[in-house]
């Protein structure tokens, strides 16, 4: 009988992928086929409290508002018809943080900084936008790929956003081992971003010493040990952490909020300094004095008491003559939020009954969810009170409400421990309510409970609301009783009902003066004329928008241009200039637009689509408006800091852009590309081309930039014209040495040139483009789908095309063939670009594939013919005056000569390479560069020289956005580097990543040497059999297509020294590592025979061939000799290289160290299995300190009120997956 697959909510249900404590999470397919997660509550929504429905709404009201890769995204919500609530989510493959760690044991520094990056930058969107997830741990982190790394942070349910306010009689909510001390105190007034920020600390804690920083039995142990107990040091638990990555988890950790990082953003940033650190740090370094930065985290309240004023007034009124009710009403920014806490702060040990909730963007989910909410925050306060009290209130509520008491509980669960069992919920719950009985109900609940204590009733955000709250808020506002106040607060565009009995607070802009009080608190001690200065530099600060002016004011001081010291603050005016206002306020920012005429909307919308800058003098030439509008309208938009005047410096760096000629200066800027977007938005989709066509013509006779002239007759739709545009921007972005903008360009060129009618001379141009699209796209690496768009140009072309345009396409061929290590293609296609004699104004095309066959041998492993071809090609490329070609080749002529043993010749091709670079002021040269240093140290057997070159190329690569060939290169020798070092985690980690950026990139070039050198780091490592895979996937890689020798000899001596610890046949590891030392010599690799005579002695000494052994050891020593280098050994450096007792300590030999290791993990695994020795050695270090690796006990979201014990235990959400 074939069984029906499970339907929930229109979809179907594949498998279960958990439970938690609040559901269960399935595997779904909807209609439309799409795999997603499905997250329903086990329990009806009937039966679920107040703060159980809340969390619901938060988790979807922030996966609805943030959008970032890092994040879940939601695609729907509901009810089913049983009324449990679900919500659908996208399908996350992976696993939660805390299994990948358990499945790895600790995690090296690297690894462990490279995970928590991609973490943070996801939780700082989340900050940026206002909201704060109070529930980070491994298990809600989703470890997708952990080589990039991709993760994907989950569970929102805690969320809150940072301008709610909260009282200090809610207790606290989160999971205790990741929760600062101050959030375990009854009185947290509110959560702040740090409570983040030291969630974060303790999971680097946890991911690099294997256990937690502090272990109790319930919350109150956890409370006293964070607060009292001493913590052991990482130092200890993890002596291989580096010193400033173990100061960094110190301060994330630290008791005192305000001596962690001030925000997420900021801490990214340290994270990335540390993660290219680590590639040049020596493994007992120590900790670097931590930067002082002074950088206000809130704003002061500033501006708004006359407005406090009247709400204690009101209060006032409402205690002694009759019931309040106002609204505090403005635009987003203004301070509501902040006037509200500053107002309900003041009731702080008071008996008044205060109930908070707020209006979400999901508020037709859950009718009156605002209203329950805030009655639920006040049973919470009676919950405090004496049973005598309870038992009175109780009483009160039966008589007010006679038969009908038990609504109340079914509105609010929360009351239903007021009341007697018979009184219970019956089941109607308060979405089955209409608005009249919901607001009778509230009118009587105020009155009754003010009988015994005043009650200030607070809903937020108004402007959210359902129509049913509406018309409750309306109804209540007009009948509230004495000893009652109802608060809210709402945006200008709230929908109250007509007669509404609820006045304004309307809160502006702020004047001026408390603009300049806000900032000089902030940014104290700071002088006026600096304040001055600030706002001429960044006009929007003058918007009297409180909101905007905090964040802009901590961003600026985040990004370096204003420094708060004891001495007085400094402004970077060089920064200021190019100072972009941060994405948090964009929402409020964009809303400026509104406030504008729709005629300048308009002149706005085409001044916009000329870019973020631009020019009045082009925009009245268009001849669309009157002078005295286009001058109204930038007025007007001033007046609103919509835009602003470019200084004589910014004014300068625009025209650039316009090329040169007969420039138009561009003289105003958009203050923020949200502004820009909005404008935009506002014009008529049909009237684009023309506009489009007028500027072109407009800019075209002023000498626009190509790029910019291109852009607008592609809108236009004058295609051919914006195809040669393209070309021409493209080749000219290449001689400014920026191939990613080149690449862009030309990308653009050739995708028009291959859709429209070409002549002879467009068939040129497209060739053309074709050979500078490869030779720059192989430049930084990105050939991915290069190859696909040559053939398609090769196809149109056909048998019928001319001799340049065979010839470009032949030597693009080669050099992308070559980038992508195919290197039988490449010499096929060299050898038909060099078959024949061609004019001199063709030769440009033959330089590459002359230079490229040296290249080619270099990379595959022939190192004494690829000397000769590169010395000749240098020739080549000095003749033609192809700078950027000699650059090139000089660098791999050092290679070359480095692998043969002529060091002195390799060095000094490399210096001249550098010097180059630096001449040409070219970036992907500068990184070659890098690359070419780290392997010269690979020769000279200069590791920690090695793995500096490293670090500072990767930073490099990082600063000026280069990826691609030279950033996978560095990475091979990272990893290469770090093993000599003894670091054999993080060795494995970064050739890990290199081979996955390898595949990414589709380059074939050193995959070979990876698996080669990944095989080392196991055979030290002591797991031979994973060792002898890596050299056999080496060996393969050699002998397909790339022939790579190089590999080969990796292979071969790896295989070779394998057989002979697995005690094989003497014979065969003879065969191996003959085979390796032919193939070596008569490639001139002679920088990996000196390493293979010293495997292949200790190998013949482990078979017992002691006289053969020794014979090679001397040619070993010999060899080293004659190349004039000290004696170096293949075995890495011991990274705790003494024993013995207290007095007679010595160096034990590194080959020695790592063999007693090997043995060690041996001898565990054939106990425990082939994976498992490495977590008991991982547990036998951590029992006697805590528990190892957090059993599943520990981490459980904890649910805590002041006046009982656990309520919920167990709200650990499933992981979707």
């Amino acid at each position: 009988m074939r069984q029906t697959k499970l339907e929930i909510g229109g979809y179907t249900v594949e498998s279960e992928l958990g439970r938690g404590g609040f559901g269960t999470v399935y595997s779904a397919v909807g209609r439309d086929g799409q795999a997603v997660a499905l997250k329903v509550s086990n329990r009806s929504f009937d039966q679920l409290s107040t703060r159980e429905v809340a969390w619901q709404q938060n988790e979807i009201e922030a996966l609805l508002k943030l959008n970032h890769p890092g994040l879940v995204s939601i695609r729907e919500y509901g009810f089913l018809e049983d009324r449990r609530l679900y919500f659908v989510m996208e399908r996350i493959t992976g696993v939660d943080l805390l299994t990948y760690l358990r499945s790895r044991g600790r995690l090296d520094a690297l690894e462990a900084l490279s995970l928590l990056r991609a973490v943070v930058d996801a939780v700082a969107v989340c900050h940026e936008a206002g909201i704060l997830h109070l529930d980070l741990k491994p298990q809600n982190i989703i470890v997708v790929e952990p080589l990039e790394p991709v993760v994907k942070v989950l569970d929102f349910g805690l969320a809150t956003l940072v301008s709610s306010w909260r009282s200090g009689s809610e207790g606290f909510a989160g999971t205790p081992e990741y929760m600062p001390p101050e959030n375990l105190e009854y009185d947290v007034r509110k959560p702040t971003p740090s409570a983040d920020l030291y969630a974060i600390g303790v999971i680097l804690f946890e991911l690099l010493a294997g256990r937690l920083p502090y272990v109790a039995d319930s919350w109150m142990g956890m409370k006293e040990a964070k607060r009292y107990a001493p913590q052991e040091p990482l130092s200890t638990l993890a002596p291989e952490v580096p010193g400033d990555v173990s100061q960094l988890c110190e301060q994330l950790m630290a008791q005192d909020p305000s001596q962690r990082p001030t925000s997420m953003k900021e801490l990214g940033e340290r994270l990335k300094q540390l993660c290219h650190s680590l590639l040049g740090e020596h493994p007992q370094q120590e900790a670097s004095e931590p930067v002082s930065r002074m950088v206000a985290r809130d704003g002061p309240f500033v501006g708004r008491s006359a407005e406090l004023d009247a709400l204690e007034l009101r209060w006032a009124t409402a205690l002694h003559r009759k019931g309040q009710a106002c609204a505090i009403v403005a635009t987003a920014g203004l301070g509501k939020s902040r006037l509200t806490s500053e107002f309900l702060n003041k009731f702080a040990g008071t008996s008044t009954l205060l109930g908070y909730g707020r209006c979400r963007q999901v508020g037709g989910l859950v009718p009156y969810s605002s209203i329950r909410e805030a009655f639920a925050h006040i049973a919470r306060q009676l919950s405090n009170r004496g049973r005598q009290v309870r038992y009175a209130i109780g009483q009160r509520l039966t008589e007010v409400f006679g038969d009908d008491v038990h609504l109340v509980s079914a509105l609010v669960p929360e009351f239903a421990s007021l009341f007697g069992p018979n009184n219970a919920r019956d089941g109607r719950h308060s979405n089955l309510l209409g608005p009249m009985l919901i607001a009778s109900m509230t009118e009587k609940m105020l009155w009754a409970l003010g009988q015994f204590d005043p009650v200030l009733l607070v809903i937020e955000d108004l402007h959210w609301a359902g129509d049913g709250t509406l018309e409750v808020i309306a109804h209540v506002a007009a009948s509230l009783p004495v000893r009652a106040m109802l608060l809210c607060t709402s945006r200008p565009s709230v929908r109250l009902p007509e007669k509404t009995a609820l006045p304004h607070v309307e809160l502006s802009s702020f004047s001026a003066a408390d603009n300049d009080h806000l900032i000089e608190a902030m940014l104290a001690p700071i002088d006026g004329w600096q304040i001055s200065a600030l706002k001429g530099r960044v006009p929007l600060l003058t918007s009297g928008n409180p909101l905007f002016t905090t964040h802009v004011l901590q961003d600026l001081q985040m990004s370096g241009c204003v420094r708060v010291e004891p001495s007085g603050a400094h402004l970077d005016r060089e920064r200021l200039d190019s100072y972009e206002p941060p994405e948090s306020v964009s929402e409020v920012i964009g809303r400026l637009v509104e406030r504008i005429s729709a005629r300048s909307r308009t002149i706005l919308g085409v001044a916009a689509l000329m870019g973020r800058r631009f020019s009045v003098d082009v925009l009245e030439s268009l001849q669309l408006f009157a002078r005295s509008e286009v001058v109204r309208a930038l007025d007007e938009a001033e007046q609103h800091h919509l835009c602003r005047s470019t200084g004589s410096d910014a004014t300068s760096l625009a025209s650039s852009e316009l090329g040169a000629g007969k420039r138009a200066k561009p003289d105003r800027v958009f203050a923020h590309d949200t502004i820009r977007e909005r404008v935009e938005s506002s014009l008529e989709r049909g009237l684009l081309p023309e506009l489009h066509r007028r500027i072109a013509r407009e800019l075209k006779v002023r000498g626009a930039s190509r790029g910019t002239l291109a852009f607008h007759l592609e809108q236009a739709g004058e295609d051919t014209e914006a195809a040669r545009a393209y070309v021409e921007a493209g080749l000219e972005a290449g001689l400014l040495h920026d191939p990613s903008m080149a690449t862009r360009q030309l990308r653009s060129g050739l995708t028009l040139l291959l859709k429209i009618a070409r002549d002879a001379e467009l068939n040129e141009l497209l060739a053309r483009a074709t050979f500078e699209l490869v030779r720059l796209a192989c430049q930084i690496g990105r050939t991915d789908d290069i190859l696909s768009i040559v053939d398609e140009v090769a196809a149109v072309l056909g048998t019928c095309a001319s001799l340049e345009q065979r010839l470009a396409l032949q030597s693009a061929y080669a050099r992308l063939h070559y980038v992508r290590g195919d290197f039988a293609q490449t010499v096929s296609y060299c050898n038909l670009c060099l078959s024949g004699v061609v004019p001199k104004g063709l030769q440009r095309y033959q330089l590459a594939p002359a230079n490229i066959l040296g290249r080619s041998l270099c990379v595959s492993g022939r190192f004494n013919r690829a000397v000769k071809l590169l010395e000749r090609g240098c020739v080549l490329a000095e003749d033609v005056g192809d700078l950027v070609e000699l650059c090139h080749s000089l660098g791999m002529l050092g290679l070359a000569m480095g692998f043969t043993g002529q060091l002195e010749g390799s060095q000094r091709h490399i210096q001249r390479s550098r010097k180059l670079a630096e001449y040409l002021k070219d970036p992907v040269r500068t990184l070659a560069c890098y690359f070419y240093e780290t392997t010269l140290c690979e020769f000279t057997y200069n590791a920690e020289r090695g793995i500096q070159a490293c670090s500072e190329g990767i930073a490099f690569a990082d600063e000026n956005g280069i990826g691609g060939l030279y950033l996978y290169l560095i990475l091979i020798f990272a990893g290469r580097h770090q093993f000599h070092l003894g670091r054999l985690k993080r060795a494995k980690h970064i050739l890990e990543r290199a081979l996955k950026l390898s595949g990414e990139l589709h380059i074939q070039i050193g995959v070979g040497w990876v698996h080669g050198f990944m095989g080392d780091v196991h055979v030290v490592d002591g797991m031979l059999a994973e060792a002898e895979k890596a050299f056999q996937r080496a060996y393969e890689f050699a002998g397909s297509d790339t022939t790579d020798e190089l590999a080969m000899v990796l292979a071969l001596t790896g295989l070779g020294h394998v057989k002979a610890l697995m005690g094989g046949d003497l014979d065969s590891v003879r065969s191996l590592f003959e085979r390796s030392l032919r193939c070596a010599e008569a490639n001139g690799n002679n920088w990996s025979v000196g390493l293979t005579l010293q495997r292949y002695a200790e190998s013949l000494s482990l078979l017992g061939d002691s006289e053969a052994s020794r014979s090679v050891m001397e040619r070993h020593t010999q060899f080293f000799a004659e190349l004039g280098l000290p004696l170096s050994d293949w075995w890495p450096t011991s990274p705790s290289p003494l024993v013995g007792d207290e007095n007679t300590r010595s160096p034990l030999p590194n080959r020695e160290f790592w063999q007693s290791v090997s043995r060690l993990a041996v001898s565990s695994a054939e106990e425990l299995g082939d994976t498992a020795w490495m977590d008991e050695l991982n547990a036998n270090t951590q029992m006697d300190s805590g528990h190892p690796l957090a059993p599943d006990a520990v981490g459980a979201t904890v649910v805590r009120s002041p006046d009982s014990s656990v309520l919920n235990d167990d709200q650990s959400e499933p992981t979707p997956r």
